[in-house]
């Protein structure tokens, strides 16, 4: 089974490293095998399950293969050579024809353990080494066929990247270019945060009793969970069915007009729930008291939840959030401003 190294960014803050360890477990299939500052390594059954996880979280920046290990044992003046060689050897394996290699080496080093000097020698040395093979070797940054990577962790690491991910890829479907927009509209990466911490299934359906202009259910149906939406505001239903036409997911979801205090459907009708309940001056909770409204709904997901089914949402650090403590466990927290910290929370039926 390859081992595979995935670099996350803080684009969600805390957040972004706890959703690729759990889709990495729960939803790939992968064993986790550590966990760095900004870096998970995994041994997945293939890369292309690897990739699934990398492309499906939201910070995940880069996806990387290990090819070769070396100690730090090795001395100073000599550790260049070493690294060098296994670059030439990884390089000159992958290399199929004889036509010009553009090779770009990249190094993952969150301590600076590697001087200057010594990162301008592996490359020097390394493109000397193919040369030497008869490999006409130049150093590119643009459109290189081969990437080396090289992390400076336990040990030194030598690895080819896999793929660069891009990090504003959910643009193109942001709040902003949906035909119904609303200022309460969840940022497109909290929206699959959620989608993905729930771990929702194909074969059953994802509950949001909050789903306002529709974020969460458009996230859940591209990922081919077929995604429930209840929303007591009746221009937020058709403005949210709206938004699904124009994202050609509309067959994937259905929206209902109800009081989520009160949702109507049978017992155990769902495996997972996601959403971001209606909090501070934009989102309206009618007149009631929102952390009240919070309590009941999450009250009426111990009915409609399956066994062992989630249920993961958002909402305000603050004391009238309290209670979530004796039935939700924290999961991490985002930073929005100075008077603003949301917190993510998982809940898990178990019967």
């Amino acid at each position: 089974m390859p081992v595979i190294y995935l670099e996350v960014s803080r684009c969600l803050d805390a957040c972004g490293l706890g959703e690729v360890v759990k889709l990495a477990e729960e939803y790939c299939g992968c064993r986790v095998l550590r966990v760095y500052e900004d870096l998970v390594k995994l041994s997945c059954e293939s890369e292309e399950v690897a990739m699934l996880c990398a492309l499906r979280a939201n910070c995940v920046r880069k996806a990387v293969r290990e090819v070769a290990v070396l100690p730090w044992s090795i001395a100073d003046d000599s550790l260049f050579e070493e690294i060098s060689a296994e670059v030439a050897n990884i390089a000159s394996s992958l290399k199929k024809d004889d036509n010009l290699l553009r090779l770009c080496i990249e190094f993952y080093d969150p301590q600076s353990t590697f001087h200057v000097d010594l990162r301008e020698n592996v490359i020097k040395a390394a493109i000397l080494r193919l040369r030497k093979k008869g490999i006409h070797a130049v150093f590119s940054r643009s459109l290189p066929d081969l990437t080396a990577w090289i992390g400076a962790l336990d040990s030194i690491v030598l690895g080819v990247k896999l793929q660069s991910v891009k990090g504003d890829r959910f643009e193109p479907r942001a709040p902003g270019r949906r035909v119904y927009e609303r200022p309460f509209a969840l940022r497109v990466e909290l929206a699959r945060l959620l989608v993905n911490l729930s771990s929702p299934s194909l074969e059953s359906p994802l509950l949001d009793p909050f789903c306002g202009t529709g974020g969460i259910l458009i996230e859940a149906a591209l990922e081919g969970v077929f995604a429930v939406g209840i929303d007591l505001d009746y221009d937020n239903v058709r403005g949210a069915r709206r938004n699904a036409l124009q994202l050609g997911i509309y067959h994937g979801v259905d929206i209902v007009l109800s009081d989520s205090e009160l949702m109507p459907f049978r017992d155990k009708a769902f495996a997972a729930a996601a959403f971001d309940p209606p909090y501070g001056r934009a989102a309206s909770s009618m007149g009631r008291d929102p952390a009240f409204v919070l309590a009941r709904v999450l009250d009426e997901l111990k009915r409609v939840l399956k066994e062992k089914g989630r249920a993961a949402f958002l909402a305000p650090k603050s004391e009238e959030y309290s209670f979530l403590k004796s039935s939700a466990s924290r999961i991490c927290s985002i930073y929005v401003h100075g008077s603003l910290t949301r917190e993510v929370w998982l809940v898990e039926e178990r019967r």
